[in-house]
């Protein structure tokens, strides 16, 4: 017999005892069974959503990199276009200043020959006044010399500027 503090050896233990010991060994392989799979799963899980977010991300970078060259081109244009803006806005300032001086000119000689054919008209009228006939004498009639008499009869220093210049226009 064996001695008493001894315990039987696994095989030697009675039936029930064995049973519950294999039971809870194959409980426990069973679960570390399906912790193993559970871990794989979360792996390949884990694994596919890097590459979702890999494949998003590269999409991303693709997107912004076209838009950011699509904005750089836009950019390029515009500030090309600006500076050929300031070039057409010089030339069109430089032919303004140029059509002011010429229209000041030209509405100075054209408010002179208002004027002093203004002025040959009145004195006709006063000669034709004068004639009971009608008929204007040579010396009243409109010549060069009555304009060159009514332009100095008119007094432009009196004027100041902007009077000249509301005239002109």
């Amino acid at each position: 017999m064996p001695p008493q503090g001894d315990k039987l050896p696994s095989s030697e233990e009675g039936p029930e005892e064995g049973k519950a010991q294999r039971s809870s060994e194959l409980m426990t392989e069973q679960k570390r069974a399906r912790n193993r799979l559970s871990q794989r799963y979360f792996r390949e899980r884990r694994k596919l959503r890097l590459k979702e977010l890999e494949t998003q991300v590269q999409s991303l970078s693709a997107t912004d990199s076209d838009r950011t060259a699509r904005l750089a081109a836009e950019n390029a244009k515009l500030r090309n276009s600006l500076v050929q803006t300031r070039k057409r806005m010089a030339q069109l300032k430089s032919m303004i200043a140029s059509l002011d001086e010429t229209l000041e000119g030209l509405l100075d000689a054209s408010y002179l020959t208002t004027t002093c054919m203004q002025d040959a008209t009145q004195k006709v009228a006063t000669s034709k006044e004068q004639d009971p006939t009608g008929v204007p004498t040579l010396p009243d009639a409109v010549t060069p010399a009555i304009i060159l008499t009514s332009l100095e009869d008119r007094q432009w220093g009196d004027l100041d500027h902007q009077q000249q210049r509301s005239w002109r226009i």
